[in-house]
């Protein structure tokens, strides 16, 4: 501080004073990001703990004045303070003595400051450019990703705005490869009921969509079932699955799902014929229109099939489904986006 800072109550005045010198600080920029090659940035502090020294600021303790009279009479006060200002000027005078070489050396300094900012804006420039080139190269990549159905490999961000999700607020909380599909939940903003403070949770609807082999987007809705004793729907949560999806979807237990493959709205699960269902024998079979089930041997009803050869199921639009010889039962989902 140049001036004393004086302190007037009715039963005392204070007075405080240190000697500094006022200049132009340099500032600093953020640095983008950090890592091997970037300006030592304990230099700068280095730097920046010199100059405070030749400004008096680093001594403050030691050469900060303080003083205080404890008196209602302004007349022994106006006096008393005379005597210290006598004090503070002297104290000046004193700090002024050296004024001059530490003005030239904090010249020095900042000359060393400016070469630094200079070496963290290159530094900063790098960054950025490195941040933009692995930013394009991201943006080709999930765009490659999109287009050959590896839509796993995207960001949730970039999903969020190619699927077209039914919610305005919705979550990324699953991705499966192995079923081409993808799992939003639907959030809303509600007040919490511990703190009373605003949060942000799922509710109990969900949306399973994805990309099949032959590019094609499917995508419903799946609402959580309702609860048999509270009559209540429970609410999705942030870590559930695709695979809990579909066990709602096709109303199947979640083992079964990891135990089948899928062809459209259909899946093939191999399980044990029951004794009572009637077989029709017949090599080709459509399971629905154009999934068309191949066989040698091939035996089926509605729901089963078998051969002691291997399956083939095939569709104009679909991958084809190869299944090895055995017996299995089929489930089918009848979806749209208005489930």
């Amino acid at each position: 501080m140049n001036k004393p800072t004086i302190t007037e109550r009715k039963s005392y005045i204070s007075i405080e004073y240190v000697p500094t010198l006022e200049i132009d600080h340099l500032h600093l920029q953020n640095y983008v990001e950090h890592g091997e090659g970037e300006p030592d940035h304990k230099m700068w502090l280095s730097l920046q703990e010199t100059i405070r020294v030749h400004t008096g600021e680093s001594t403050t303790q030691e050469r900060l004045f303080t003083a205080r009279f404890n008196s209602t009479s302004q007349t022994k006060r106006q006096t008393w303070l005379k005597e210290q200002l006598i004090i503070c000027n002297k104290m000046t005078k004193e700090f002024n003595v050296n004024k001059k070489h530490n003005l030239s050396m904090i010249r020095l300094l900042q000359k060393e400051q400016q070469k630094f900012i200079l070496s963290l804006r290159r530094w900063n420039a790098s960054c950025l450019l490195k941040q933009k080139k692995n930013a394009t190269m991201k943006r080709e990549a999930e765009q490659k990703a999109l287009t050959e159905g590896e839509f796993w490999k995207c960001s949730e961000d970039t999903l969020k705005r190619f699927f077209s999700v039914p919610f305005d607020k919705r979550k990324l909380v699953s991705v499966s490869e192995q079923h081409r599909a993808a799992l939003f939940v639907e959030c809303v903003t509600d007040w919490s009921g511990e703190g009373n403070y605003k949060e942000i949770r799922p509710t109990d609807r969900a949306y399973l969509c994805g990309i099949d082999n032959n590019g094609e987007q499917w995508g419903f809705r799946v609402q959580q079932p309702r609860d048999s004793y509270y009559n209540q729907r429970p609410n999705w949560d942030y870590d559930s699955t695709v695979e809990e999806a579909m066990a709602i979807v096709w109303d199947v237990d979640l083992k079964l799902i990891s135990e089948s493959q899928r062809q459209g709205e259909i899946l093939f699960h191999s399980e044990p014929i029951p004794e009572s269902v009637k077989m029709i024998s017949d090599g080709d079979w459509q399971i629905r229109p154009q999934h068309c089930v191949e066989s040698q041997g091939l035996e089926h009803d509605d729901d089963y099939f078998r051969s002691v050869n291997p399956i083939v199921i095939e569709h104009p639009t679909h991958q084809k489904v190869e299944l090895p010889s055995g017996t299995y039962r089929v489930y089918v989902h009848n979806y749209n986006d208005k489930d």
